[in-house]
């Protein structure tokens, strides 16, 4: 007999759903430590509490799957719970969570300690998947974060190519500043590692960094220099560069 079927018999002979062995654990925290998905389900149709950190322990013990069905059975998890969940869920680039919080309304705009937004956290850490779905479920794309990094800044400083394009598409506007006055054409031009000078401190344009460096960011700075309002190559290997790579 499985363990789902001696939940069922248990359950229905009386024993309480919400009751505690000697550590203070319910069955439904020992499920989900477990990852038994199926005996979670016995457990809440039951009416087994859920608390948040039940919630905490499916995400920090890769059961997204688990996860979800807790959102689908537990609809008194405080907002706070919601957004911490959402936080990790972008950090484990779990996107179908990130999807499910979301519709389930957690506050897609909300800011960690750090003050960083999702949207921010998924651009600077370069997940991709989460990125994407935060951005078609209408998360802010303009929230900055403390250095007034825009999402695109770190989008392009992560490496995020797909991410970088999306956000161009939509509406992402290509020249936007920073707090240092540097554009993300800055940021791919300086994105060569040991690089990381201030292209404005120098006098340089974006197009001059990128000759300095001979940086390997070339995808981000093809996708930049499509999208650049203002353009100006001042050099000849730049000038080549920019037509034979963008047509």
């Amino acid at each position: 007999m499985q363990i789902t079927d001696l939940a069922k018999m248990l359950l229905k002979n009386g024993v309480p759903v919400d009751g505690k062995d000697e550590k203070g654990q319910t069955a439904l925290s020992c499920a989900i430590s477990r990852g038994v998905e199926n005996t979670d389900k016995v457990l809440l149709e039951a009416g087994a509490s859920v608390d948040s950190k039940m919630a905490e322990r499916a995400l920090k013990g890769n059961h997204p799957s688990i996860f979800k069905v807790l959102l689908e059975y537990c609809k008194d998890l405080s907002s706070n719970t919601m957004e911490s969940a959402l936080f990790k869920a972008v950090q484990k680039n779990l996107h179908s969570i990130v999807a499910a919080l979301v519709d389930r309304g957690t506050a897609i705009n909300a800011y960690n300690e750090m003050q960083y937004t999702p949207l921010l956290l998924a651009c600077e850490t370069g997940k991709i998947e989460s990125a994407e779905v935060l951005i078609e479920k209408g998360a802010n794309l303009r929230i900055r974060t403390p250095d007034s990094d825009t999402t695109l800044h770190l989008a392009v400083q992560a490496g995020a190519t797909s991410i970088t394009n999306l956000l161009l598409r939509k509406g992402m506007e290509a020249n936007i500043t920073n707090q240092a006055g540097e554009t993300p054409l800055h940021i791919a031009a300086l994105h060569n590692k040991g690089a990381f000078i201030s292209a404005n401190s120098l006098k340089k344009t974006p197009l001059q960094v990128a000759e300095i460096n001979r940086t390997e960011n070339q995808a981000h700075i093809v996708t930049l220099l499509k999208n650049w309002t203002n353009l100006q190559p001042d050099s000849p290997w730049l000038y080549m560069y920019f037509y034979q790579h963008t047509g």
